[in-house]
């Protein structure tokens, strides 16, 4: 049996008010708190791993801030106390950058997550597109908002509130024990469209598909709701894939005849006509996939091109099918439905834009990696919903057109993403990766056709 490779996470934890970090006495010597966990996975996932951690080992109620530094198995990680005292009486003092010099270890010229971290504190100037639950005192608030929202709505708190997970830089979740269960809560990243407001709209208009949340609060773009992904999601062959994919298909078309309510919610368009426009301004994203360990090289930026010029003559023929533009989940996918009440509903709105509404099948289909008769069926719930647009065979053609732009439009969708993310941030450099395997697969793509 192969042994769990684990990471090893240095845990900054700030000073509640001053420029310092805590430092705890270990057997070696002084040193930040650390905890270890599987090296596999999206460290964002391991928020509530890591809290536990530090409470089990050191006795302090801690929340993750920001991820400050990755490598394959070292990490640096911000943390906020949120309990006033350590439970197990440890040594531990607040260190500076007077008081750094004292303890550290590394030789001049090294990379130093720690003094790095100082310099940056004691500068003070935090980046306006730097999250909201990345910062100081947020869980309080959060966790205040909640415990009140809980109280009006009459439901009994069984526990306390924990950070469930961070999604970099996307969004948030915490979780609370309750009479009725476990409630999420959630808070999403400032780019449009905001997913309190929309959700709440989506869920007047469409109840039947869209979860109701328990409450909300649009201006934080807050939602809370129960936690349906505990026993969400899809398998392949379920019949209820064919169930979601026509109910999803029909939602679509219905969500074509209200395109002024979606602008109003500042729904992003991501259209053809955007993504061709996209397309030929695509040399604006070059600084962006030449940067990094992973960056494209010139070799591969000249095989590139001529792909992207492919994918806007792809765009110009996608435009000549009378479809209507659609609201478009990226993220629909078997994970993100989940059945309440008897129906199947989708959730996690956050990312909802107008565009083509095939996009929403083709990502369907590749999420239940649909093959044969169930890949004819799942095609044909989008067919009947848009019939009286055009004949089968168009239809037919046009889901192949918009099957073959899938990986220029995912570039799209995820390079329209990266003004709202905080520069030289690790959730920059995640981002900047995906790009630039995007622009790897839309070469392989064109190629291997």
């Amino acid at each position: 049996m192969n042994e769990v490779q684990l990471a090893t996470c240095h845990c900054i934890i700030s000073h509640p008010s001053k420029p310092k970090f805590m430092v705890v006495k270990h057997s070696t010597g002084w040193m930040p708190p650390t905890v270890r966990f599987p090296a596999a996975g999206f460290v964002g996932n391991r928020a509530q791993m890591i809290a536990a951690g530090i409470l089990n080992k050191y006795g302090l109620k801690v929340t993750v801030l920001r991820h400050l530094v990755e490598t394959a198995n070292r990490h640096y990680i911000e943390l906020e106390q949120q309990s006033g005292h350590n439970l197990k009486n440890l040594k531990s003092v607040w260190v500076g950058s007077k008081e750094y010099k004292e303890f550290r270890n590394r030789k001049a010229g090294q990379p130093d997550p720690l003094a790095d971290w100082l310099r940056d504190a004691e500068k003070g100037w935090v980046s306006p597109l730097r999250p909201a639950w990345e910062r100081k005192r947020w869980f309080k608030k959060a966790e205040s908002w909640i415990q009140h929202e809980l109280d009006r709505l009459h439901i009994q708190v069984t526990g306390s509130v924990q950070q469930k997970f961070v999604c970099w830089p996307a969004h948030t979740f915490l979780q609370v024990n309750t009479a009725r269960g476990v409630v999420l809560f959630k808070a999403s990243y400032p780019a449009p469209p905001n997913e309190a407001a929309v959700t709440l709209a989506l869920a007047g208009r469409f109840p039947d598909l869209v979860p109701q949340p328990l409450a909300s609060d649009v201006p934080n773009n807050w939602l809370l709701m129960d936690a349906y992904h505990e026993n969400g999601g899809l398998q392949t062959g379920d019949e209820d894939a064919f169930s979601i994919a026509r109910k999803f298909a029909n939602f679509q078309l219905e969500s074509s005849r209200h395109a002024v309510e979606w602008k109003k919610l500042e729904v992003p368009d991501r259209g053809i006509a955007s993504l061709d426009l996209f397309l030929g301004e695509f040399d604006k994203l070059h600084p962006v996939l030449q940067s990094g360990e992973n960056s494209l090289s010139a070799a591969e930026l000249e095989r590139l091109l001529p792909r992207i010029s492919d994918s806007q003559g792809l765009c110009r023929q996608l435009s000549e099918y009378a479809l209507p533009a659609t609201l478009v989940h990226p993220g629909f996918g078997a994970t993100n439905v989940i059945r309440e009440d008897g129906s199947l509903k989708v959730l996690n709105w956050s990312d909802v834009m107008v565009s083509h509404p095939f996009f929403s099948a083709s990502v369907f289909l590749q999420s239940l990696g649909a093959q044969g008769e169930q890949e004819k069926d799942l095609r044909n719930a989008w067919f009947s919903a848009f019939a009286e647009f055009e004949p089968s065979s168009r239809l037919e053609e046009s889901f192949e057109l918009a099957n073959r732009l899938l990986p220029a439009w995912q570039l799209y969708r995820w390079g329209a993403q990266m003004e709202y993310i905080e520069p030289d941030s690790v959730s920059h450099a995640a981002k900047t990766r995906v790009l630039q395997r995007l622009c790897r697969e839309l070469i392989a793509a064109y190629e291997s056709s």
